[in-house]
């Protein structure tokens, strides 16, 4: 039909209202006279419909007025615009389908998935020509069946099949990367999914961590490069509602992602709750609370049975302590910590208050676990000498010709202790093997545990004991210059860490005398300027540096006056070992309250002194300075 003569000339459409549709007219009655279907004329009369229709297509010519001259026509025009119908329809079909081919070939089947499906673009069957109801009810009323995606579950059951195969063979991530490829274009899988169920199935999988790394730095070669982060931050919201509780396993995976920088820490952070300014609201809560709990506990009580009353009721308070809401992002910070992601870990925690992150126990045990990996070495290390010839000779620990480190420094004679395991992870903290490589991570490490070392005794034994070993090797003769002024410096931080995190740990400890005593070992290596010092900044600063700390002091002046109240010549000893217990842990609090007492009342003089045979020998120490402190002043 295309290929006949043109019958209607496009003067007639544009003088259509003049003379073009009197034209037009005319030449379908003389088209029509002979109704055979087989005629020439009759075919120039199909041929003219199909001229019309394509006017109308391209806009030359309105619908209403070829719907017009069409009605005006005085025979049966069914079979010619049946026929006419077929024809455009089918040119429709063809011209679809090589635009579907050259977008997906472009642009991928995922873009085109969506959309594609339009009014008329379906296949129409070919008409009945006798049925001019079959035609109205195709063109008007036939419903378009639209599915969304166009998917198959098929192809979803075959990708996790995929990738849950056994991956002990030899079976790699670019295979797997060519068979998700196949599955997406064989049964138009929307990428995004793809992606979400890769993630999933990593979560599931984590001791596959290089496959599931190796295979979505390929993947997401084909994709944009928020896409892996916005995915996974519809998976954090879609737990954050009021009783959800965000996966581990959810944590572990960001974590790991986040290692081998396949996202970004700041468009990941901002998916997670709670926002920032509610975790500054929750510090500064805390801080007014720790005030408040100061005012109760210094008010003037004049009934012993009032005290024993408000210890009930502080106890049945902490009964009630209710489960905390999710915090994501104390959550992804603690799966940081424990895959040894000391970089993305230090930057999460440098968005919150000090020591908020270490204050939730979890991520300070994830913090100390962290410390114990990385100075593994050098506390199970010991110095070794090697002669001229080649051979190891053994030295005393303190000689500075030492070369290798082969048996243990920190560890005492007959102590025993599990070695622990470093991480299988060639990007986490490099482990410390002499006490110059304490200032790349460890000193750091500390610094943001804070006080909270209390939570792992050993830990605070471990790094007391490798100061303690650092002290011997730096008040050793014979180094050199250059290594004198590197030691001073290891002195400095080893000095600001006892400050900031050893004292103010054992202020947490309850009453325990051997941490005491073991820091003691370390501190009489120290000169005497250095240890009051340290005893003076732990008496006026320490104390006021965090909320935990300021309960502790009201507590321990609290218990003090408790105590005091009833101390007597007859009751030394059992008041002696309760003035002991308390003094394991706040020595400096406890003993500046008992001289204002004796101070002020004489005859404690004789019971105070009877009831001190009980301190260690860091408390002696401490009273030495406070009392050489009141003598000054």
């Amino acid at each position: 039909m295309a290929d006949a003569a043109v019958v209607v000339p496009v003067e007639w459409i544009k003088n259509w209202e003049k003379s073009g549709r009197g034209e037009f007219l005319h030449l379908c009655r003389i088209l029509t006279e002979n109704k055979s279907h087989d005629s020439s004329t009759y075919k120039d009369f199909q041929q003219a419909l199909y001229e019309l229709s394509y006017h109308v297509i391209k806009g030359n010519l309105k619908h209403e007025q070829a719907s017009n001259v069409l009605n005006d026509i005085s025979i049966s025009v069914d079979s010619g615009m049946s026929t006419t119908f077929k024809v455009l329809d089918e040119k429709c079909t063809i011209f679809n389908s090589l635009a579907l081919a050259v977008v997906a070939r472009i642009l991928g089947d995922g873009t085109v998935q969506e959309g594609k499906v339009e009014k008329g673009q379906e296949n129409v069957d070919v008409f009945n020509a006798h049925s001019k109801y079959e035609l109205t009810l195709k063109i008007s009323y036939k419903q378009q069946k639209f599915n969304l995606l166009r998917e198959e579950n098929e192809g979803y059951a075959k990708l996790i099949a995929e990738l849950g195969q056994d991956l002990s063979g030899n079976i790699t991530s670019d295979l797997i990367l060519e068979n998700i490829k196949s599955l997406i274009g064989c049964f138009n899988l929307d990428p995004n999914r793809v992606l979400d169920v890769i993630l999933e199935v990593f979560e599931c999988r984590p001791e596959h961590d290089d496959f599931f790394i190796s295979l979505l730095e390929s993947y997401m070669s084909m994709c944009e490069p928020q896409t892996l982060c916005h995915i996974l931050g519809f998976k954090f919201k879609f737990y954050q509602e009021p009783n959800g509780e965000t996966p581990s396993s959810l944590y572990r995976v960001a974590a790991v992602l986040l290692q081998f920088n396949l996202i970004d820490l700041d468009d990941l952070y901002v998916h997670l709750l709670p926002a920032d300014n509610c975790i500054m609201d929750e510090h500064k809560r805390e801080i007014v609370e720790a005030k408040q709990i100061v005012r109760k506990l210094t008010m003037v009580v004049l009934s012993s049975d009032k005290i024993d009353e408000r210890e009930k009721e502080k106890e049945k308070e902490e009964e009630k302590v209710e489960k905390p809401p999710d915090n994501q992002k104390l959550g992804l910070l603690e799966a940081l910590l424990k895959i040894g992601d000391w970089q993305h870990a230090q930057n999460i925690m440098d968005q919150m208050p000090p020591y908020y992150a270490a204050s939730h126990k979890l991520i300070a045990l994830a913090i100390c676990k962290l410390i114990h990996i990385t100075i593994e070495p050098l506390y199970r290390s010991a110095t070794w000498a090697v002669d001229h010839e080649g051979f190891f000779s053994e030295s005393d620990p303190c000689d500075s010709t030492a070369g290798h480190l082969l048996s243990r420094v920190g560890v005492p004679k007959g102590a025993k202790g599990s070695p622990v395991n470093a991480l299988q992870n060639k990007r986490a903290p490099k482990q410390a093997e002499s006490f110059e490589d304490l200032r790349r991570d460890v000193f750091n490490m500390f610094c943001y545990l804070g006080p909270h070392l209390s939570h792992d005794p050993i830990l605070f034994a471990k790094v007391v004991r490798i100061g303690k070993s650092f002290m011997k090797e730096f008040q050793s003769d014979g180094s050199k210059q250059e290594d004198k002024e590197k030691t001073e410096v290891i002195l400095s931080c080893l000095l600001s860490i006892t400050d900031q995190v050893l004292l103010p740990s054992l202020s947490l400890m309850d009453c325990n005398a051997c941490m005491s005593e073991e820091l003691w070992g370390m501190f009489k290596t120290f000169p005497y300027q250095h240890r009051y010092r340290l005893y003076g900044q732990w008496k006026n600063e320490t104390y006021n540096s965090h909320p935990l700390l300021v309960k502790v002091k009201a507590q321990t002046i609290d218990r003090a006056k408790y105590i005091m109240k009833r101390l007597t010549k007859e009751n030394v000893k059992p008041s002696g070992r309760q003035i002991g217990k308390l003094s394991h842990s706040n020595p400096t609090i406890l003993f500046d309250y008992i001289l204002s007492q004796i101070q002020k009342y004489d005859n404690l003089i004789t019971p105070v002194v009877d009831s001190l045979k009980y301190l260690t020998s860091l408390n002696y120490d401490v009273l030495a300075c406070i009392l050489s402190g009141e003598v000054i002043t």
